[in-house]
């Protein structure tokens, strides 16, 4: 998906729903799905305290992660039509996340780890640009260092265009933060009302993402 405006709305989009998600699956079976520095540093602790089932869950949560941004990739490369393409990516997306929903229950944490992990890394890949700005949509420290590149370039540096980065950064940090807070919300009312509310957020951006036309317009 080509156009600048649809890809910036899903990107925001899946930004939300990764923090909202990691939120979901902190509270809910005690892990993150996305590599974030603490999961290295339980890595090290599970090691180091031999503790060998936890050692295997981390693992599966790198390497499923890393599946999903090859996976990511490999659908980019073939250079579908906009909308073909959208409909495979977020698709990708949703359809582990909707697993874990609706059968979670049924599900070894494992197995949870590794779909939602699968997940996490295939949005990394497929929904990361806000105009000419590249984003991690869910590994947020990488976000954090480009923020105070930018902040600094734009007013220590007198460099007022290193500004309009600084505040996209900051968008993606936001987001991010706000889908665990809504996600924190809704699950201290009812646990079904988030796990519906997190539908809701999956099935939004196809009313986006797949109402452009399959015209060149759009390429």
């Amino acid at each position: 998906m080509k156009n600048p405006i649809r890809t910036a709305l899903i990107t925001c989009a899946a930004t939300f729903i990764l923090g909202y998600l990691n939120g979901h699956t902190q509270s809910t079976i005690n892990s993150f799905v996305s590599p974030q520095t603490g999961n290295l540093i339980h890595l090290g602790l599970h090691v180091a305290n031999q503790d060998a089932p936890r050692i295997i869950t981390s693992l599966i949560m790198f390497f499923s992660f890393v599946l999903g941004c090859a996976a990511a990739h490999a659908i980019l490369q073939r250079k579908y039509r906009p909308r073909i393409e959208f409909l495979l990516s977020w698709s990708f997306f949703v359809l582990p996340i909707a697993a874990y929903v609706f059968f979670g229950a049924l599900l070894t944490a494992n197995t949870v780890i590794f779909t939602l992990s699968l997940a996490s890394g295939a949005a990394l890949g497929f929904f990361r640009k806000i105009g000419d700005i590249e984003l991690n949509n869910n590994i947020v420290t990488g976000n954090m260092r480009f923020l105070a590149i930018n902040l600094y370039d734009g007013t220590a540096g007198r460099n007022p265009a290193r500004l309009r980065p600084f505040w996209i950064y900051a968008l993606a940090i936001f987001l991010f933060f706000l889908g665990s807070f809504v996600c924190g919300v809704a699950l201290n009312i009812h646990p079904n009302l988030a796990n519906w509310l997190l539908i809701a957020l999956l099935a939004l951006p196809y009313a986006v993402g797949a109402s452009a036309p399959l015209s060149r317009r759009f390429e």
